[in-house]
């Protein structure tokens, strides 16, 4: 059947108009809307967007990944195990603007880590927060990354240098280039700070009528931030200006006796070097420069009277008790010979407190 929609009449199937009415029974599909264009652009604006968002969210993903504390710390060991200066120079951002990282001072700091076998795990302890005594390098925040992420980077220790020298018009050399001039014997003055690393400095100055040069080496390092020197050494300076008088006064019986004392003082230095460093081939020792530097902690009066190479020696024998592989070949020939000395590639450096004291007061005594 079929009903007209307007009076309800019903009709055949296949009746066109209403009897009734006169309605049309036809039944017509409501035409289809198309998208007009404005909709089409919408649409695609949209997924432009979301496309948008989510490389942004990537990136900004990637940023934080590539520039956050682990990542930053493993670029700085990375780049400090394989003595990276372009990355160091990047990383390390001095909190105390006065430190300068240059190709000097990174080259000093690659002398630490080579003539100290726990310098690295030393700095990767500060750098973590493991280490509650030293802290060569620390991480600070310092701005963003972009704008959009935070930038971590690394903040070194600052090591100052107290000087004297037992002469007037001293002229200070750190690695051959001038770094400051004492007017007076006896004046200080204080230069730094400075990245730490092993430095070369050099005096000239002058006592008496002499012009005296003298050079140390300057380990900067561990938990004590001021270093104070005495570049002319007390006994060098006493010699010398008796040296300076005996010239003044012409007096060459007093100059000859000091020529001789000082002949001696070489000879017995000499000797001493020599019954230290002097191993025969295939000869065993089974001795100990400071035989309790394991467990017994070590006060100035232990090491008085010790010669730079004992100390040395002293301070390597706390790693090689544990069985450190050295990569210099004077302590591989050293150590090699003494019976006690049973080398372990799988020890590390790790060291305990009473072993890391002692490590530090040699040095500083080096």
């Amino acid at each position: 059947m079929n009903k007209c929609k307007e009076c309800g009449e019903n009709h055949a199937i296949d009746t066109s108009f209403c009897l009734n009415c006169g309605s049309s029974l036809t039944i017509t599909d409501a035409p289809k809307r198309k998208p007009n264009r404005g909709q089409k652009k919408k649409i695609g604006i949209f997924a432009s967007v979301a496309i948008l968002l989510l490389l942004a969210v990537a990136g900004y993903q990637g940023l934080k990944q590539k520039h956050g504390e682990e990542a930053v710390i493993d670029r700085f060991l990375t780049a400090l195990s394989q003595k990276d200066e372009r990355t160091l120079k990047e990383l390390i951002v001095p909190s105390d603007p006065r430190i300068k990282i240059t190709h000097d001072s990174l080259i000093a700091l690659f002398d630490l880590l080579d003539q100290n076998p726990s310098a690295f795990q030393e700095i990767k302890q500060s750098i973590s927060n493991d280490s509650l005594t030293n802290t060569l390098f620390t991480m600070y925040k310092k701005g963003k990354v972009y704008g959009l992420v935070t930038r971590y980077v690394i903040d070194p220790s600052g090591y100052t240098i107290v000087a004297s020298a037992a002469g007037d018009k001293t002229i200070i050399f750190l690695n051959d280039q001038e770094l400051g001039y004492i007017e007076k014997a006896g004046d200080t003055n204080e230069y730094g700070p400075f990245l730490p690393g092993v430095y070369q400095l050099r005096t000239i100055t002058m006592v008496g009528n002499e012009k005296v040069e003298d050079e140390v080496k300057l380990i900067l390092s561990g938990a004590q931030t001021k270093k104070t020197l005495e570049f002319v050494k007390a006994e060098d300076s006493k010699q010398l200006l008796q040296l300076a008088a005996a010239q003044k006064k012409k007096d060459e019986e007093k100059k000859q006796t000091d020529e001789k004392n000082k002949e001696q003082q070489a000879s017995q230095k000499v000797v001493i070097k020599e019954v230290i460093r002097e191993v025969p081939v295939g000869g065993m020792y089974n001795y100990y420069i400071i035989p309790s530097s394991d467990y017994y902690t070590l006060s100035d009066s232990d090491l008085n009277g010790l010669s730079k190479s004992n100390l040395r020696i002293a301070r390597n024998e706390i790693y090689a008790r544990h069985g450190f592989v050295f990569d210099s070949a004077d302590l591989q020939n050293y150590f090699n010979n003494q019976a006690w000395y049973y080398p372990n590639s799988s020890y590390k450096g790790i060291l305990s407190a009473v072993e890391k004291h002692n490590v530090d007061l040699i040095k500083s005594f080096e």
